[in-house]
């Protein structure tokens, strides 16, 4: 079994929904000591961008164009992993746009804080526990999905941050 964020692709593995966590524009404090933080979404531009080389649909930040389409940013720093991307945004390399469930914590300390926190809409990202689908689930894996949706349930990581040992 494994854990899997966002959009699932189809394939043979079955997915059962776990939660959901929402994306955020953040920056660190040094960054935005820097180059300011903008005030609007077009002022986006003038700024460094961190994105995804792959899926490029991550690309796609929760803030609106002029037009109302969702934005679609060209990054200055592309990385295929969001970890990566954790890690240049806090060493102030520029504006990221990550989920809650990676960030809550840097969040709560002050490590990264959200630009254009009006412009921003709720987009949430899905949560899935997913393992192979020709297989007969196993009692030990229904029993881990039931624990994982008790676990996260409803509750968005940035509202009610959790972990597994709070059940």
């Amino acid at each position: 079994m494994a854990i899997r964020i966002g959009a699932l692709k189809d394939s043979s593995l079955h997915a059962s929904a776990v939660g959901t966590s929402r994306l955020r524009l953040l920056a660190s404090p040094a960054y935005l000591e820097r180059h300011g933080a903008p005030g609007a979404v077009a002022q986006l531009a003038q700024h460094s961008l961190l994105g995804f080389t792959e899926p490029v649909s991550l690309n796609e930040w929760p803030v609106r164009e002029a037009g109302g389409a969702l934005l679609r940013i060209h990054p200055a720093i592309r990385a295929s992993s969001g970890e990566t991307l954790r890690a240049l945004a806090l060493q102030g390399a520029g504006v990221v746009c990550l989920s809650d469930f990676m960030t809550d914590a840097d969040r709560r300390q002050g490590s990264l804080v959200q630009v254009l926190e009006e412009a921003t809409v709720q987009v949430e990202q899905s949560i899935n526990a997913v393992y192979y689908r020709h297989t007969a689930q196993s009692a030990r894996i229904d029993s881990f999905v039931r624990y994982l949706k008790a676990a996260v349930g409803e509750r968005a990581f940035c509202d009610d941050p959790i972990t597994l040992a709070d059940s």
